[in-house]
């Protein structure tokens, strides 16, 4: 948010400050819903830890159907934070200005599409992690074979015997033991 008013303000010009703004307003606006959609997974899932919520949908089912007015606030918070269609306001094809990055050209302007393609990247990411069990795969339990690719620990000290090794080192670490492997 503070890298869209900056960039606004350094064009020197009126017109992409404003734009900026309204920009930044936007980003303000959409992630307060995406924070008030987190806390039903993280009161949920009873963790602020990504491996606990994704344990614990292992445990009990996917949250994109156990807690589907957040998932779709979620997503909704999530097309509109990263400026996509029909949220894409600030870029305001209507007008003669397109924004903030309406002085910037060449290698400073494909900056900013990264910058803004990679957001796209991030919040995806953790909308998999937060509804869509993460890296466990769908329709299989966690004790499978195939949701145990990787050797990762499940975070779970119940279910902690039946899918981490106890020679891995990182169950032993996890769930607080002393034992730890060389």
């Amino acid at each position: 948010m503070y890298g869209i008013v900056l960039a606004g303000w350094a064009s020197g010009s009126p017109y992409p400050l404003l734009g900026g703004l309204r920009s930044a307003a936007q980003v303000i606006s959409y992630e307060i819903a995406m924070g008030l959609s987190i806390i039903g997974v993280v009161l949920y899932a009873q963790s602020m830890a990504t491996s606990g919520i994704v344990a614990a949908q292992a445990e009990s089912g996917w949250y994109f159907y156990l807690l589907l007015p957040s998932f779709v606030i979620y997503i909704i918070s999530m097309v509109g934070e990263t400026n996509r269609a029909p949220f894409d306001l600030p870029e305001a094809e209507s007008e003669l200005v397109g924004g903030f990055h309406t002085e910037y050209s060449s290698m400073k302007f494909a900056m900013f599409f990264l910058a803004e393609y990679t957001n796209m990247v991030i919040v995806s990411a953790f909308a998999t992690t937060l509804f869509l069990g993460g890296g466990m795969f769908p329709f299989f339990g966690p004790d499978a074979a195939i949701n145990q690719a990787g050797g990762r620990c499940c975070g779970s000290s119940r279910r902690c015997a039946s899918c981490c090794s106890a020679s891995s080192g990182y169950a032993a670490r996890s769930h607080g033991s002393a034992t730890t492997s060389s």
